[in-house]
Formats: C-alpha cells, sequence, structure tokens
C-alpha cells in the first residue's frame, strides 16, 4: 500500500504546519528561516503568505519544506518531486518563481527566469 502524506496528515493537521522558509537577501547580508501557515490545509496558501513576506522585506526563498517535501525525502524523493526542486515546485505553484534566490536560480535547470515582479 503507498503512504502519502495525506494519509499521515489530515487537513486541519497539513494546516498547522504550511512551510518553512530560508530566506536571503540578495546581497547575502540578512538571512532567515520562517514558518508560514496555510489556510485550509493548502501549501499554495502559506506560499502566498510567503511570497508577501518576501516582497514586503526585499527578501528571497533559498530552501522551502512542507510536509510532503519533507515526507518525500525521507522516502528518497521517488515520486514527482525527483525531477524538480521543491522551491520550483511549491513557487511555481503561485508563479513567483522569482522570488527564488538568484544564486539558487543560477544552479537550477527547472527555473524559468528570477527577477523580480514589480
Amino acid at each position: 500500500m503507498r503512504t502519502s502524506v495525506r494519509n499521515l496528515l489530515h487537513t486541519g493537521e497539513r494546516a498547522d504546519y504550511g512551510v518553512i522558509a530560508t530566506l536571503e537577501s540578495a546581497d547575502g547580508s540578512v538571512v532567515q528561516t520562517r514558518e508560514f501557515r496555510s489556510i485550509g490545509g493548502r501549501v499554495k496558501n502559506a506560499t502566498c503568505e510567503l511570497a508577501d513576506y518576501c516582497d514586503r522585506h526585499g527578501l528571497y526563498v533559498t530552501c522551502i519544506s512542507s510536509p510532503q517535501t519533507i515526507y518525500a525525502d525521507l522516502k528518497g524523493r521517488d515520486d514527482h518531486l525527483n525531477s524538480h526542486a521543491p522551491e520550483s515546485i511549491i513557487l511555481g505553484q503561485i508563479g513567483r518563481m522569482d522570488l527564488l534566490h538568484p544564486r539558487v536560480a543560477a544552479r537550477r535547470k527547472d527555473t524559468r527566469g528570477h527577477r523580480r515582479k514589480g
């Protein structure tokens, strides 16, 4: 039987966990790790909160994790996350690949530009 993160966490628990992101300024002078909670158990909602925070503080994402990405790491990443980094998948869901730190984006093949919107 294949177990998924949805079987491990019910909707309320997924809402409680949201995403954890490491954020950094373009020049590397500011680095912080923050938690963003989701509403309704959707990582996408937490990612929108993350995007808003990055826009307000001029920060970029260097690393992002959710219960699903952590579970995939523990399993050996044999699912859909295998071909793309979690940051690209999660930021791509809200159309904000521009939030991926330029240093990280330069190392990844799966980015589609990283210029900041606005």
